[in-house]
């Protein structure tokens, strides 16, 4: 005689067979907001080297200048006119922000004590004199500083993505690229007060 399964049966194995489609949707949306996230990482990422880029080429075009410069905006116009691409809808959660600016050059003061201590060197001067430091030479870590503030400056991009800038930060959802721009000639535009 051939028994049939008992109610009791059928309800533990829908039961376990409902908990095993819970957890596999749970682990496939899982799944798929991380693809999300990755993709947003990646063109955060290279709109913020797009983004960089253009500004490094804007001031070895420009020059620097005696005030720090920032700039906001999204990603509306943007396209690639030498592929004829043309990117619609897909950026308009993207925004910029970059700021250019003079940096505080530390490095300066730690250069400057090494080689106030290179005075007094054993023979390290052929003569068998001591070699002189920058303070033998009237040279102060504040004035190498100050000569190198014409040189260097600072670049931040950060773009990120949502509707809030803030929860965007909180959220982790942004990219920030940070890099310094050199200016071999040294020459800084004066810019009236007040104008960016």
């Amino acid at each position: 005689m051939r028994r049939g399964f008992s109610l009791l049966e059928v309800i533990v194995a829908l039961a376990l067979l409902l908990v095993s489609i819970t957890i596999l949707i749970e682990t496939e949306a899982g799944a798929m907001r991380m693809t999300q996230y990755s993709q947003q990482i990646v063109t955060g990422t290279e709109l913020a080297q797009q983004k960089l880029a253009e500004l490094q080429m804007q001031l070895e075009t420009d020059g620097f200048t005696d005030q720090d410069k920032c700039d906001a905006g999204d990603f509306d116009d943007f396209d690639d006119e030498t592929m004829n691409l043309e990117f619609g809808d897909s950026l308009k959660d993207y925004h910029f922000e970059w700021c250019v600016m003079e940096t505080d050059i530390q490095l300066a003061g730690d250069l400057g004590s090494m080689a106030s201590g290179l005075t007094g060197s054993s023979g390290a001067a052929p003569t068998g004199t001591a070699m002189p430091g920058l303070a033998d030479l009237g040279v102060s870590p504040d004035m190498i500083s100050e000569m190198l503030k014409n040189y260097i400056r600072l670049v931040r991009v950060r773009v990120w993505w949502g509707d809030d800038s803030k929860e965007a930060t909180d959220l982790g959802n942004e990219v920030v690229l940070t890099t310094h721009a050199i200016n071999p000639t040294g020459v800084v535009l004066q810019t009236q007060q007040g104008l960016q």
